[in-house]
This record gives structure tokens, C-alpha cells and sequence, in this order.
């Protein structure tokens, strides 16, 4: 009920709809179907020669044709949108393309974030992990223990203390991690002297989000949106 509480009343609105449409479509044509309107309307089809050759050949030049299209225009919400293939566009763009701001041979220009450097750029860099906890006590236990070592002298009972909530754990991992924390700014400021100037830093914990992202490839295509942007009325929190 928590996270049905965090999705927005509208795509739940659209859900329904979609869902209401696929069944009335599916009755409309059952019916059709099962009582042959098509022939009492029209009669009966006329004799045709079959040519799989040249019906399949059709199919599949149609679909690659398709495919093309929809990996080049993920962002499309007309033509690619209105034949259905938007998804399978946003599938061909999140398993083939590499990841925005990286070019990997791509060629100048094709992707977001593809800006020559220039002195005084203001870069910001947004990482996304989504994670499920599988055993909430052991993974408190461990995130305590990591805590204790990375603050020697530090008794059982302040680390409780310390480390107390989904948001706590997961700050201590990635920072044991390498992904965030004091010793990444660090290593960060190293390269001041090579022409990067660090600027602040922030990490949020979101709970319960309502669409989470899969580990697996071609499995984010039908997100409904902006993978940063938080859902309405969040409880994260920051650090």
C-alpha cells in the first residue's frame, strides 16, 4: 500500500484506462469473431493464392525498418508512439547505446551530454543504484560492522546508534564501496591540479520507489519517465 500511495493518481488513471481498452478490445473482437461479422458484412473473402515468401519477406524488412527507427528516435512520441514500437525503441537505446555521456566510438553529436570540454563548464554527475533488501537484520549487522571498522574504537553500542535506518546502511556501503564518501572527495581533489575544480556533493535515499530499475537488460523500457526524478511526496533522505 506504500508504494501504491507514492505513484501519481493520473498514471494510475492510465493504467486503468489501458487496462479497460485491451478488454473491450478483446471482447469487441471475440465477438466479431465467434459470430463471423466480418463475413456478414462483407461476404465472403475472395480466393487468393497464398505467397508466404513475399508476406514474411514484408513482415521482416517492415520490422527492421522499424527497430531502426525506434533505437534512433527514443524520444519519440509521434510516429514511432502512435504504430506501438515507442518501447521497443527506449529497448534498443537502453541495451545498445552506452551510457549518457559516453561516447564509446559513437560518432560526435549522437548523444546527450557530447559537449566539447571548455574552461568554467559546470558538470554535474548523477549516478542512480536501486537496490532490494533481501534480509533487513543481517544486512543492519554487517553495515554496523563495516562502520565500526571504518572507526576504530568505536563500541557495539554506538555503532547501533550510528547506523539505525535503511538510509544509514546504504551510506556506509557505498562508502566502503568506493562510490561516495570522504575518501572518493579525495581522490577527486587530486586531479585539482589537472583542471578540475570539485563542487559540492549530494546522495539521497529514496524508499519505496514505485518504479525501480532492473538489473537485467531491456527490462527499463517502459519507465514512464525521468529515471532522476524523485516520486511525489518522497521520504529520502540525504547526505
Amino acid at each position: 500500500m506504500r508504494r501504491l500511495s507514492r505513484v501519481p493518481w493520473w498514471r494510475i488513471v492510465r493504467l486503468l484506462s489501458e487496462i479497460v481498452g485491451v478488454a473491450v478490445t478483446t471482447a469487441v473482437i471475440v465477438h466479431i469473431g465467434r459470430r463471423r461479422l466480418l463475413a456478414a458484412w462483407h461476404g465472403t473473402a475472395p480466393a487468393r493464392t497464398p505467397r508466404p515468401l513475399l508476406f514474411w519477406s514484408s513482415v521482416s524488412l517492415s520490422a527492421v525498418v522499424l527497430a531502426a527507427a525506434s533505437s534512433m528516435l527514443p524520444g519519440n512520441d509521434i510516429g514511432i508512439r502512435i504504430v506501438g514500437a515507442r518501447g521497443m525503441g527506449r529497448c534498443s537505446w537502453v541495451s545498445c547505446r552506452p551510457p549518457v555521456g559516453y561516447r564509446g566510438g559513437m560518432a560526435k553529436g549522437e548523444i546527450v551530454g557530447d559537449e566539447s570540454l571548455a574552461d568554467g563548464m559546470n558538470l554535474s554527475v548523477r549516478l542512480r543504484y536501486d537496490f532490494t533488501v533481501t534480509d533487513a537484520e543481517r544486512l543492519l549487522a554487517i553495515a554496523r560492522r563495516i562502520y565500526r571498522d571504518q572507526n576504530p574504537g568505536m563500541s557495539a553500542d554506538e555503532a547501533s546508534e550510528w547506523v539505525s535506518c535503511a538510509a544509514d546502511v546504504v551510506f556506509v556501503l557505498l562508502e566502503h564501496a568506493g562510490v561516495f564518501g570522504d575518501a572518493v572527495g579525495e581522490r577527486l581533489r587530486a586531479h585539482e591540479a589537472d583542471g578540475l575544480a570539485v563542487g559540492g556533493a549530494r546522495a539521497q535515499v529514496v524508499p519505496d520507489e514505485p518504479w525501480p530499475l532492473s538489473p537485467l537488460p531491456r527490462r527499463d523500457c517502459l519507465h514512464p519517465g525521468d529515471v532522476f526524478a524523485l516520486p511525489p511526496e518522497t521520504g529520502s533522505a540525504g547526505a
